[in-house]
């Protein structure tokens, strides 16, 4: 069993009607919807390696982290020669003030924004839909 390690971010907006709204992802390839994450470069702690992957999947620089509460996802799954890969996933929740999205040529198909109470229908794994579960109730919170 091989242990992977990624660090994203569940980034959030508020609009002017002061209704959250958050940013998913699909990559190129892939068929699912999830928040923009990826692994660690050389001598990057996880916070940065989530705030230079965001910045690079989206080109959104202006953001504001809430280091607070840091979601984790863990999972396995078999990869195509049948390793099977033991995920753990760290999400810190950032308020991104940018309505605008570039997104990254190389890995991002598309994006999309959504309000806060439409997340769950469009996460397909159920440990991402608990994970958002969680992070929902943080947002209640903030109202």
């Amino acid at each position: 069993m091989i242990k992977e390690f990624s660090y994203g971010i569940i980034p959030i907006y508020k609009n002017v009607q002061g209704n959250y709204e958050v940013l998913l992802v699909k990559t190129i390839g892939g068929r699912y919807r999830w928040f923009p994450k990826g692994h660690t470069e050389e001598e990057e702690t996880p916070l940065m390696a989530a705030q230079r992957e965001f910045i690079e999947e989206t080109w959104i620089p202006e953001v504001k982290i809430y280091q607070e509460k840091i979601f984790k996802e863990h999972y396995t799954y078999p990869r195509r020669d049948q390793e099977v890969i033991d995920k753990y996933i760290w999400y810190y929740v950032w308020f991104v003030w940018s309505q605008q999205v570039i997104k990254q040529k190389a890995e991002i198909k598309d994006t999309i924004r959504l309000p806060a109470n439409k997340v769950r229908e469009k996460l397909t794994y159920q440990s991402l839909k608990t994970l958002w579960d969680k992070a929902y109730k943080l947002l209640e919170s903030f109202n």
